[in-house]
């Protein structure tokens, strides 16, 4: 290959690794690209070898190609699109930026719209899907994606819509599982029957048998009951298996769903069934059969303690035992039955499960001392728990240095979105200022990379930051966290919406005394201090230290927390900056910025008055 190609031979060969990788040859194809890009920078063939690369699992390698073309080809989708892919296969977050950067360049690119709203989907956010996928399907047609649209449609809640689509489509409906599913979805049962019971004539895939069946539960629970048995053992179906079980344990036919368990389990290693032995500890608990649940329970318990695979299944086992033991035991038997069987066990699952049965029994000393282990052993688990039962005891402070330590040490987006969750769904934990604004900082830099909870959460806590500053009069920093809270809010929130930041934004313009705008085209152009320093002071009514806090950051323009604190011999600096924040906001001037938080606490800034 030493000989430089020209003419119809270059063009040749480009052909010929095009096609290769049409075909699946991914290693040939990428030889030919190599012995091609030697000689000829051709960009089409450097996209070329990145997808080989891609294909051939080579992610590290694919990455670096795909990054060199995002900086060669700023504008292109494509590349977008495939650098997201590669990320996403990596499971790295910055995925969704690429794959956002995609769709903004090129709102027609159908594989990159496509690639996104997969992306959305397996990470759990079928919302923000939704509107992809309907311009996806606008712009294709095709049954693959009318299918994913009705499937995000279904995890969104909306199954109405869903239903319409189906009916929208032209020509024939064929009956199929999914279109079953929103159905039932729609509580349209007779006309799922109906679907379910063609589709069980016409196939033999069990989804249909276990739609019929939920149908028929919903219309008739005893035949129902009477079915069940004969379509188990027809598909030898688990799902329809777990379905019969569920609805004997309703109608309290609790020896009736231990049999139809123990044929579950018959021949099979039980630590592959460990979900179903819960059941059946739960049943003979139900059944009153005292002796043979505790049996159960203790087996099941001690097997998951050692294996330590599915820790959520012990959560729940330890939590079903203890409530058993409480029901059938007296208190002074249950306890030491109980604390015997996780005592030296140091798994953040079982620390938080004897912290949580010493604060039922209103030991909180000791329940303390157990959630502080188990935040030791996870800080992130064991920490917010340890920080709602601090936030219990009316602790706040140290709640808060719990919360805080929580949301500095999160590596993950998810674990951060998930976090969020916690602390805005928990006016214990919003109201504390500390703990809100740090937050904020936090899910704002990590804004190209939240999902539609995560910007959710977001414009919550904003919202919450805006309510507290218009009680403290901070009206400048209303009117910004309204407005930035109204710019991330994503479509269809379900837990606040646009009204709920103009209602605060109305309320701060009638306070305001003067409005003083918080937007400027040109950070250079903003108002410079033409005020005196003996003019402000006696303007703002300003104490011995306000005055020289207000000094010392017009000298140097900015200032951390430490260096207020050495200022002025003491910690209280946090109060005299809000007080100054205050004043100055009654007044109709600005001269303080809060500008987040570093390592030696809050900063300040000083923007003339």
């Amino acid at each position: 290959m030493g000989e430089e190609m020209t003419g119809d031979s270059g063009h040749g060969r480009k052909r010929e690794a095009f096609m290769l990788f049409e075909g699946g040859s991914y290693e040939r194809s990428y030889e030919i690209c190599r012995d091609i890009t030697a000689t000829d920078d051709d960009p089409s063939i450097v996209i070329l070898s990145a997808m080989n690369l891609f294909h051939m699992g080579r992610l590290d390698e694919a990455e670096a190609y795909f990054k060199d073309l995002v900086c060669r080809m700023p504008e292109s989708s494509y590349v977008h699109s495939y650098l997201g892919k590669v990320l996403e296969m990596k499971r790295e977050e910055k995925a969704i930026t690429h794959y956002g950067r995609a769709i903004i360049l090129d709102p027609k690119n159908q594989e990159a719209l496509r690639s996104y709203a997969a992306y959305l989907l397996s990470s759990g956010d079928p919302r923000s899907s939704v509107t992809i996928l309907r311009k996806l399907f606008d712009l294709s047609g095709k049954e693959e994606d009318f299918r994913t649209l009705v499937q995000a449609l279904l995890a969104s809640g909306e199954a109405d819509e869903a239903l319409e689509y189906y009916k929208g489509r032209t020509g024939s409906t064929i009956a199929d599982t999914l279109y079953t599913r929103v159905l039932l979805s729609c509580g349209e049962i007779d006309t799922a029957l109906d679907v379910a019971r063609e589709g069980m004539e016409k196939t033999d895939d069990p989804l249909f048998a276990r739609f019929y069946l939920s149908a028929l539960t919903k219309r008739d629970p005893d035949a129902a009951l009477a079915t069940y048995p004969s379509i188990i053992k027809k598909t030898g179906n688990a799902d329809i298996a777990l379905d019969h079980i569920r609805l004997l344990e309703e109608k309290a036919r609790y020896n009736d769903a231990i049999d139809a368990c123990s044929m579950m389990t018959a021949g099979k290693n039980e630590d592959d069934t460990a979900g179903i032995h819960l059941m059946i500890a739960d049943l003979y608990a139900l059944a009153g059969d005292r002796d043979r649940a505790l049996e159960e329970y203790r087996r099941l318990i001690r097997s998951q303690m050692i294996l330590m695979c599915e820790p959520n299944l012990l959560g729940k086992a330890l939590s079903s035992f203890k409530t058993f033991l409480l029901t059938y035991y007296p208190l002074k038997t249950a306890a030491p039955m109980y604390l015997e069987l996780i005592s030296g066990q140091s798994d953040v699952i079982c620390l938080l499960a004897a912290a949580r049965f010493y604060e039922e029994l209103g030991d909180f000393s000791e329940a303390r001392s157990w959630y502080y282990r188990a935040y030791r052993s996870d800080y992130l688990q064991g920490g917010c728990e340890y920080a709602r039962f601090l936030a219990n005891q009316k602790d706040f402070r140290e709640c808060e240095k719990v919360m805080l330590y929580v949301v500095n040490n999160i590596k993950k987006t998810t674990d951060l979105i998930r976090i969020s969750g916690l602390v805005v769904g928990d006016s214990r934990f919003y109201r504390l200022k500390r703990l809100l604004d740090r937050l904020i900082q936090r899910l704002e830099s990590r804004i190209s990379m939240l999902n539609s909870h995560g910007m959710e959460y977001l414009a919550q806590s904003l919202l919450f930051s805006a309510a507290r500053a218009l009680d403290e009069n901070d009206f400048p920093w209303c009117k910004e966290a309204c407005l930035r809270g109204l710019d991330i809010i994503p479509p269809r929130p379900r837990d606040l919406s646009p009204a709920d930041f103009l209602a605060l934004l109305e309320a701060c313009k009638e306070r305001t005394l003067y409005d003083v705008p918080i937007f400027h085209t040109d950070e250079n152009e903003r108002p410079k201090d033409t005020i005196p320093a003996e003019t402000l002071h006696a303007l703002l009514e300003l104490d011995e230290n306000e005055k020289k806090i207000v000094d010392f950051l017009k000298a140097h323009g900015r200032a951390n927390e430490m260096d207020l604190r050495t200022l002025l011999g003491t910690r209280r600096v946090a109060g005299y900056v809000n007080r100054l924040l205050q004043k100055s906001a009654f007044k109709g001037v600005q001269i303080i910025e809060k500008k987040g938080v570093g390592q030696y606490g809050e900063i300040y800034e000083y923007c003339g008055a």
